[in-house]
């Protein structure tokens, strides 16, 4: 199975990686990285390939009797069919035959081509990001350098020894060898290895236009895939780097036929980065001017404002009138917090100072105590001296009381 003969390799990789050094290192773990990508993409397949047969399973038996029935239809049908095929024949002609038959190889070359461009296995492997595969590969060099540090190659498992270890003394010891703390334990790694980071934008770009530059030809997409793949870009992305090249006029780019082919010369190139420093220069240079003029218009305004002894005195009785002005919207915004006229709305939606309002409400109960008490009074004489409408007016007017006389609301 291509899955077991990868995990061999990988640890054929291990091997070699727990020897070597250096630049040879970095090729092995190139080439385990490689392994370990295709892993990944057998192991998909695997599980694909399981679901599809899974499916299989399911209609299979309602497939078959479909089968049979269809065939016993296709016995009938082929015999009614070969009595009008006789017929049929002989109305062909040949040389129109032919020309049909040229035609349709044209298309199946093009159908051909189309088939593929879509055959091109992205969906293999394109959620698996390289830098998770080195994150794994750098992962599984810690489990092995780790394996390696707590199970010796010749070492009997713990379980298995027939001393016990002595009892701890409360004194840590210094360590004893290298690798090994204060308990005799192996130390662990000092720090995981950084992630290599992968190549930018500008770099991939570079790339790209290298392989243009470097051979002069005209290439397809397929083409420009398959080199930029080898120089280092992910396949992935080769597809939208060119096509900002293109939009950008570093590369040029004509269909012919049915698929469209890239090409790009320096000198073009140089050219294009010449007229956008032209550009670039032109714009610096614009913007300098302005801010030249900007300088000497603030100079020449701040030439005008001169300190006149008119000015000073303008100056000083502006100050003030505005501290004059400050005081006054100070006194009146203390006053307006006190002021029961004043709406709440008017003065910002603040409430009446607490001990303001606290007496305002006192006040105003007492009035209506008082009120209630004239009322109760003129009730009272009246009912004792059964007044008659004259005599009840001699009361108000003897008790005070006027028309508008009333509760407070």
């Amino acid at each position: 199975m291509q899955i077991s003969k990868l995990e061999e390799e990988l640890q054929k990789y291990r091997q070699q990686m727990a020897k070597a050094k250096g630049p040879a290192l970095t090729s092995i773990k190139q080439r385990a990285l490689q392994t370990l990508k295709r892993k990944k993409m057998y192991e998909q397949q695997r599980d694909s390939m399981a679901a599809q047969s899974f499916n299989i399973e399911q209609v299979s038996a309602s497939f078959a009797i479909e089968t049979a029935k269809d065939s016993l239809d296709t016995v009938s049908a082929m015999k009614s069919a070969a009595t009008q095929l006789k017929a049929e024949t002989k109305k062909f002609n040949f040389a129109e035959l032919e020309n049909v038959q040229d035609d349709m190889a044209d298309m199946m070359d093009d159908m051909n081509e189309i088939q593929e461009i879509l055959g091109r296995s992205y969906g293999v492997g394109q959620d698996i990001d390289e830098s998770e595969l080195e994150a794994e590969l750098e992962g599984l060099e810690d489990e092995w350098a780790m394996e390696e540090a707590v199970a010796p190659q010749h070492a009997a498992p713990s379980y298995l020894a027939t001393d016990l270890p002595a009892a701890p003394t409360g004194v840590k010891d210094k360590p004893t060898a290298a690798g090994v703390d204060e308990y005799g334990l192996p130390l662990a790694p000092v720090a995981l290895r950084k992630r290599k980071k992968g190549v930018s934008l500008d770099e991939k770009r570079e790339r790209i236009l290298k392989i243009y530059h470097d051979n002069l030809e005209v290439y397809n997409l397929k083409e420009v895939e398959k080199l930029g793949s080898k120089a280092g870009v992910v396949l992935q992305t080769i597809k939208d780097v060119n096509q900002a090249l293109v939009d950008d006029n570093l590369v040029d780019t004509e269909k012919i036929g049915s698929g469209n082919y890239f090409w790009s010369f320096p000198s073009k190139v140089a050219q294009q980065r010449k007229r956008k420093l032209e550009d670039l220069e032109a714009k610096r240079s614009e913007l300098k001017g302005k801010i030249e003029s900007t300088k000497q218009a603030v100079a020449a305004q701040k030439s005008l404002r001169t300190d006149s002894d008119d000015r000073v005195v303008k100056l000083e009785r502006l100050a003030l009138l505005k501290s004059q002005i400050e005081e006054a919207n100070r006194r009146m915004h203390v006053l307006s917090e006190n002021d029961p006229d004043v709406e709440s709305s008017e003065r910002g939606g603040r409430p009446l100072d607490w001990y303001t309002h606290l007496h305002f409400d006192y006040a105003c109960t007492s009035l209506m105590c008082d009120v209630d008490n004239v009322f109760n009074l003129k009730s009272w004489i009246i009912k004792k001296n059964s007044c008659s409408s004259a005599e009840v007016s001699l009361v108000e007017k003897w008790l005070g009381i006027k028309d508008d006389f009333d509760y407070v609301e």
